[in-house]
């Protein structure tokens, strides 16, 4: 990881503690005004089976070994994402709804001819993981000038479907340069 990476990380964690402080304060705060379960009422026995029925199952929970399969296939599809890769062969790695999206955005795709460097960083995002999906920072680092390079951040979300997982949605953070 290079300096200008860390400080990035730098400026994002505390911004991110702050945030995640605020988020669980107020579910504190809401789920002190719901009542509690002790003087709520039981539900009657002939409804407990349906309820159970209709509850959405949590996902899995995400093993190292997901986030080390899913950042194989953020680094791959971001490889042929940017290089140009006909679509056809981005499908296998996208969801359904993400290949449609790229569908209509066909022209809208940025293209570089060279990638010098990729690389992934993990990003610890706990509420998306509960949702079944894990994020990965791709830094890449392309040709800038003659004898130049640039270097851009994408947020890559992945989710586990039909066993595999595929992206979900690519966010590009390109941050300011930052002088050395």
């Amino acid at each position: 990881m290079n300096d200008r990476q860390k400080r990035f990380l730098w400026m994002y964690t505390p911004a991110a503690v702050i945030l995640l402080a605020a988020w669980g304060a107020v579910v504190g705060v809401v789920s002190d005004d719901a009542p509690s379960e002790a003087t709520s009422t039981p539900p009657s026995k002939a409804a407990a089976p349906a309820e159970e029925s209709t509850e959405a199952q949590p996902p899995p929970a995400i093993t190292e070994e997901d986030r080390k399969a899913a950042k194989q296939v953020a680094l791959d599809f971001m490889q042929d994402y940017l290089t140009g890769a006909p679509l056809e062969q981005l499908q296998s790695h996208v969801t359904t709804g993400y290949y449609s999206q790229l569908e209509k955005e066909k022209q809208e795709r940025p293209t570089v001819e060279k990638i010098q460097k990729i690389e992934a960083t993990r990003v610890e995002n706990w509420p998306l993981e509960q949702e079944g999906k894990v994020s990965w920072n791709v830094w890449v680092t392309v040709p800038r000038g003659k004898t130049g390079t640039y270097e851009v951040a994408y947020e890559v979300i992945l989710a586990k479907t039909q066993d595999q997982w595929r992206v979900k949605a690519v966010t590009e953070n390109e941050y300011p340069e930052l002088r050395d």
